[in-house]
């Protein structure tokens, strides 16, 4: 019998930038595994000069900052 897992409230998401695709393979792993819940907030940090990641269309932006080298989002699932 597998084991059931709970959908989290929070999640950070901060790979180490050089390992490629690395935040969408995640991304698809939380939707996909059903990690992920109503008003789930998801924070990512990524470097600006990463590939872009494809965020499900149920997670709302709610912040984004950047510096020079790094990017901040916050998202919440929908």
């Amino acid at each position: 019998m597998k084991k059931k897992s709970t959908p989290y409230d929070i999640i950070f998401l901060d790979p180490p930038y050089y390992k490629n695709n690395l935040l969408n393979k995640t991304i698809f792993l939380l939707e996909n595994k059903k990690w992920t819940k109503k008003n789930t907030i998801i924070y990512i940090e990524k470097n600006i000069s990463q590939e872009n990641i494809k965020i499900p269309n149920n997670w709302i932006l709610k912040k984004k900052k950047q510096t020079k080298k790094i990017e901040y989002k916050i998202y919440y699932k929908k």
